[in-house]
């Protein structure tokens, strides 16, 4: 559990069992998303061409996804970090709906931009 402050209960997971990408399983959110990268990107993550798949070019297939950048993944901790100081946790129960609608807007765009042949996005 987080912050018993905030009048409710706040599950994060079990231990060992289940585990939400945020404190106190993680010491920041910096941390948890680099975890959840990782996770997604590092071996046995969905998204590594390593991992086996039921495609016959598998290898291609999970490895066309694009790594997050450490600016992406800056930005990211960033915001979610200021959700956890600031309403003790990172889940929408507690947190008002129009930041998150605005940041997951945010988030959206900047993960999906079209990167150009110099390997900048769009200016």
């Amino acid at each position: 559990m987080t912050k018993m402050s905030v009048g409710r209960p706040n599950p994060t997971g079990l231990e060992g069992v289940f585990e939400a990408f945020c404190p106190p399983h993680y010491p920041n959110m910096r941390a948890a998303v680099e975890a959840l990268a990782q996770r997604k990107f590092g071996r046995g993550g969905p998204h590594n061409e390593e991992t086996p798949g039921a495609w016959n070019d598998s290898a291609a297939i999970r490895g066309s996804a694009q790594p997050f950048s450490d600016e992406f993944k800056q930005c990211v901790s960033l915001q979610a970090q200021y959700v956890f100081d600031t309403f003790g946790k990172v889940c929408p129960e507690r947190c008002p709906a129009s930041f998150f609608s605005t940041t997951s807007r945010l988030i959206i765009s900047i993960s999906t931009s079209t990167i150009d042949s110099s390997g900048r996005g769009p200016t």
